[in-house]
């Protein structure tokens, strides 16, 4: 009978036949790995969106840990891996606020919530490609939407939402509401329009699943889901135009880095009209957002003192739906006492993050995300040689972001474990920085043979490194 070793040997062998020559490499999006590594990829993403029509989250969450788990059995690497020093401080401040928390052991639950998803995200960014990441939240995105669609058919419980009593319901998604589907979507189209395939049928594929990403933005109707998407849209055709200039010239230029920033000025204020026209049509209260900036002053105006500085505890004051709070005194006063309306959480990144990890906290918080811009930018140094792939990564990384930063004006993308994931992920992405034009041309002039490196380029110290 054939041990088990030899039966994962086997099984090994098989995916990564294409890259046996190399241990070392990464998964790429072309081989057979990477197509178990879109599948799994596409299934984080739609659990990680928390869809409460199947199944409560912890049930989600035991799910793309276990899948996520048998891919890197799987595919192993031997890869050094290097954790994210602003994700640690997000976690590490998180379980410290158990200290002062007015519920010590939600806090601890609610932070073991977040260690288990940074786990999922860096496991995905330590193995694959770029390419394969955008396969993967591409898949996702059609899962997602076909998902949505047949809870809608199938009258699932929370799948629709009465939009009035004259009128039929509309989509609500597996996600039980219109603005956690167009947020899903606006996160997947970030990827996907940040890299394009280079084969006919891969872009065939590609402009489906981007159809459908784009038919399910519009079946959710939601105002902030289409100034983003235009937006990511604008931002992506700019970046890849100047992209393409960049590698045809084989140099940076300031002047082409200024022109840039044009289409998506314009872009911008083409959605700022977008948006309004669709707030007045759909009859919802665009000075306030929805009823969202009294929520704002009323979450700023019931803290003081530490809970200001340093919050209530991580997880201790919304009803989030993937672990509730409860009951307790801030969310009382927030919600009834000064905003005169209940809401589950605060509707913005800030504002969510505020009453339970405070000031201090939101600023360690937001370190994760200017490591990734930093990181994200650093192909386009000046000093660096223009690689294909390297903007290639920067690009999604940037988009990715943007993305998160847009959403999260309206809606808590970065506490969501969706918004947390993709975060992580994008944080995760190994540094492997392109060599600078000096360092290269001294390289050739000792007769080196390539210098090119296969993995995408993303910030670093700026020393050359062997693939790996």
């Amino acid at each position: 009978m054939t041990s088990l070793p030899a039966t994962r040997s086997a099984i090994s062998r098989v995916l990564n036949q294409p890259l046996r020559e190399n241990e070392h490499a990464r998964v790429t999006h072309n081989s057979r790995a990477g197509v178990l590594w879109t599948i799994v990829i596409a299934l984080d993403l739609f659990w990680m969106s928390n869809p409460l029509v199947f199944a409560t989250f912890d049930v989600s969450l035991r799910n793309a840990c276990a899948v996520t788990l048998l891919a890197v059995v799987l595919t192993p690497r031997r890869h050094s891996l290097a954790l994210p020093w602003a994700v640690v401080a997000v976690l590490a401040y998180g379980l410290l606020s158990a200290f002062w928390s007015t519920w010590s052991t939600l806090t601890v639950q609610f932070d073991l919530i977040y260690v288990a998803i940074a786990v999922v995200g860096i496991a995905i960014a330590a193995t694959v490609d770029i390419r394969t990441i955008a396969q993967g939240m591409l898949l996702g995105g059609v899962i997602y939407v076909a998902a949505s669609g047949y809870a809608f058919w199938a009258d699932l419980y929370g799948a629709a939402t009465p939009a009035s009593l004259n009128e039929p319901p509309f989509v609500a998604g597996v996600g039980t509401n219109r603005n956690v589907m167009a947020y899903t979507l606006v996160v997947c189209l970030a990827f996907v329009v940040g890299v394009v395939p280079r084969t006919w049928q891969g872009r065939g594929l590609w402009a489906t699943g981007m159809g459908i990403i784009g038919l399910g933005l519009y079946i959710a109707q939601s105002a902030t889901g289409m100034v983003a998407a235009i937006l990511l849209c604008g931002v992506a055709a700019a970046l890849g135009w100047h992209d393409r200039s960049a590698l045809r010239n084989g140099r940076r230029s300031r002047r082409l880095s200024w022109w840039v920033a044009l289409p998506p000025i314009a872009i911008l204020t083409l959605a700022a009209f977008v948006l309004r026209t669709v707030l007045d049509e759909s009859g919802r209260d665009a000075s306030t957002m929805s009823g969202r900036t009294p929520l704002w002053s009323a979450t700023w105006n019931s803290l003081d003192g530490w809970d200001l500085w340093f919050g209530a505890g991580w997880g201790t004051v919304w009803q989030h739906p993937w672990l509730a709070a409860g009951a307790n005194e801030i969310h009382d006063e927030i919600v009834q006492r000064n905003a005169g309306v209940y809401q589950p959480h605060g509707h913005n990144t800030f504002f969510d993050l505020l009453p339970e990890v405070g000031l201090v906290g939101f600023l360690v918080f937001a370190m994760v995300t200017l490591e990734t811009i930093r990181r994200g930018m650093g192909p386009r140094r000046s000093s660096m040689l223009p690689s294909e792939k390297g903007l290639e990564a920067s690009r999604v990384v940037l988009l990715g972001v943007l993305a998160l930063l847009i959403y999260g004006v309206t809606e808590p993308m970065g506490t969501i474990p969706l918004g947390w994931f993709v975060l992580v992920m994008l944080a995760a992405v190994p540094a492997s920085p392109a060599p600078r034009t000096g360092e290269l041309a001294e390289a050739r002039d000792r007769g080196a043979a390539a210098l090119t490196d296969p993995q995408p380029s993303i910030g670093g110290s700026g020393q050359l490194n062997s693939p790996s």
